[in-house]
């Protein structure tokens, strides 16, 4: 029975398993050693020796035709439990709180700890999920009768080369031209995955895109950070213009062409409660939707009852300093109050007079 291909893949893991911890704990001396490590050990590697176990495991099959045999060459080979290994392993966010080789460290966490759990399965000391998982992942070798063959890529299109993609965003005039050309490349880019590429659901890899993990892996991600970077451009842009318009063209609120033929008979202190509490309350609006200041609104009432008030924003400070700020609205909220009372006396009223006609 062949074994080399899965002594490889073992002795690979274990080895990238020691390196990993090794850079973690920063035990190295010299940069040179860490770049030779970072060539040696990478997430392709991980997949060309995957792939060949899985071409063995498959061969193996084919000549003696028997699971169990296979079971048992399996426990041999990983009798090894590496679930106390995967737990005590070194957290994400230890990796990205020690800033060094973060990238590089978690890719290679990744495809390591993915490996010990599929060993775990393989030497059977996983024991809710693991015969069943195991018995798939022999089925899914068996779905093909051949040795398994690494499909022809198709050619890579500059097209989906994010870096040229851009040259072509700073080209274009405005925002808007560059949003439509990301936004459409994106949806030629899925239009493409649905018709060129092939979706795998593989045992230790899950569900992905073939070709596009291989020859596009961040272009999805890279365009939608690119359109929320337009986004939030574009929404610049538009607070920018308005700004300038109003500056270019201030508004204001005109009074009208003849005098009001009314006056305030109330005290100016009460005016400034009453106007600076329509505008905190937003009661009062522009018909063209622009902005309106409180001085502005000041202006408008003080025109409409022939009441100039001087200084209305120091007033508005010394109401705001009185023991009873709301004195004025409480005095019109009670006047209300009497006018319904008054109603309801002068209904009820008639309604006992009704009742006495009867």
């Amino acid at each position: 029975m062949k074994r080399e291909a899965a002594i490889a893949f073992k002795n690979y893991v274990y080895e990238a398993r020691d390196v990993l911890e090794k850079i973690i704990s920063k035990e190295f001396v010299l940069l040179s050693e860490l770049a030779e490590i970072k060539l040696n050990y990478t997430v392709e590697k991980f997949e060309e020796l995957s792939l060949a176990f899985k071409v063995e495991v498959r061969e193996n099959y084919q000549n003696y035709l028997d699971f169990e045999l296979i079971k048992s060459n399996f426990r041999v080979l990983f009798s090894e439990k590496n679930n106390s290994i995967v737990n005590k392993f070194i957290s994400d966010v230890d990796i990205i709180k020690g800033d060094f080789e973060v990238e590089y460290l978690l890719k290679m966490k990744k495809k390591l700890l993915e490996s010990l759990n599929f060993f775990d399965v393989l030497g059977q000391h996983e024991k809710i999920l693991g015969p069943r998982r195991l018995m798939l992942y022999l089925e899914s070798l068996l779905e093909e009768p051949h040795v398994i063959e690494e499909p022809t890529e198709p050619v890579v299109e500059t097209r989906f080369d994010f870096d040229i993609l851009l040259s072509g965003v700073a080209c274009l005039g405005t925002t808007t031209e560059q949003m439509q050309l990301v936004h459409n490349r994106l949806s030629d880019f899925k239009q493409w995955q649905l018709q060129h590429d092939i979706w795998e659901d593989d045992f230790i890899d899950g569900k992905h895109y073939v070709y596009t993990k291989r020859l596009y892996p961040k272009f999805e991600q890279l365009c939608q950070s690119e359109l929320t970077r337009l986004k939030g451009l574009m929404e610049i842009e538009k607070e920018a213009a308005t700004l300038k318009a109003i500056a270019q063209n201030p508004m204001t609120i005109e009074a009208p062409d003849k005098a009001s033929p009314y006056i305030w008979k109330a005290k100016d202190a009460d005016l400034v409660e009453l106007v600076a509490a329509l505008n905190q309350a937003g009661a009062i609006q522009r018909t063209d939707g622009e902005p309106i200041t409180r001085k502005e609104l000041m202006e408008f009432f003080c025109d409409c009852f022939n009441k100039p008030i001087k200084d209305p924003e120091g007033k508005l400070v010394k109401v705001c300093d009185r023991e009873k700020v709301t004195a004025y609205l409480d005095k019109l909220a009670d006047a209300l109050c009497c006018y319904n009372a008054d109603k309801v006396a002068v209904q009820e009223k008639r309604k006992s007079r009704g009742t006495v006609r009867v």
